[in-house]
């Protein structure tokens, strides 16, 4: 199962970077998702999405000035992400639950800015199963996500694409130097590589 084997991989890539290295994977990830909170909002009229932007830029713009200050105002920040996350059962459907992906990979981000270890893989992990639902969507035929569709969605051209984005991206953190140019040049490639329901393509 390929959620199994990317859970496994992403531990492996993850675990042995610092702090600052996995916290800047964590927002790569989540600056590809981030976007798709907006639509609970419009939906529901529930959330800030201002809120969570603010959020998201604060990570990309104190990644490189890694003090104990900003490592406690991640906690902090953390702490307003909670009431503004979309309980599934009040608020059903696909925004819902592609609004929820955002928030915890953008609370994994600041958990991890924050000094939290060994969790930065569950960014990867969220934005394969956000991928993986916004497939599973557009299978208007299947009604139960069973072995086989998701066999079927795991084979996908967007799915592996996703998990190969990761895998270089992981690859080019841990061999590199860890400055702003880095980190800019990684927010610069996850902004263009941002995903929305419409262009995540069944193939």
């Amino acid at each position: 199962m390929v959620y199994n084997e990317l859970k496994s991989s992403l531990m492996n890539a993850t675990s042995g970077l610092p702090e600052q290295q996995q916290a800047l994977f964590c927002i790569y990830c989540t600056e590809k998702i981030i976007d798709l909170y907006r639509p609970l909002v419009d939906k529901f009229n529930f959330g800030n999405y201002q809120l969570i932007r603010k959020m998201g830029d604060f990570v990309w713009s104190n990644l490189a000035a890694y003090t104990p200050e900003n490592m406690q105002r991640a906690g902090q920040l953390r702490e307003q992400l909670e009431p503004i996350v979309p309980d599934g059962d009040e608020y059903p459907g696909l925004e819902s639950a592609l609004a929820m992906n955002a928030c915890i990979c953008l609370d994994t981000s600041l958990n991890t800015f924050s000094g939290k270890k060994n969790v930065a893989h569950i960014a990867g992990l969220y934005v394969y199963d956000t991928i993986t639902q916004i497939l599973f969507s557009k299978l208007t035929e299947e009604k139960l996500l069973t072995e086989e569709v998701l066999t079927r969605v795991d084979n996908m051209t967007a799915v592996k694409n996703e998990i190969a984005d990761q895998e270089s991206v992981l690859q080019l953190i841990s061999a590199s130097a860890f400055d702003q140019s880095l980190v800019d040049n990684l927010r610069q490639q996850s902004v263009v590589k941002k995903y929305t329901v419409e262009n995540i393509a069944l193939s």
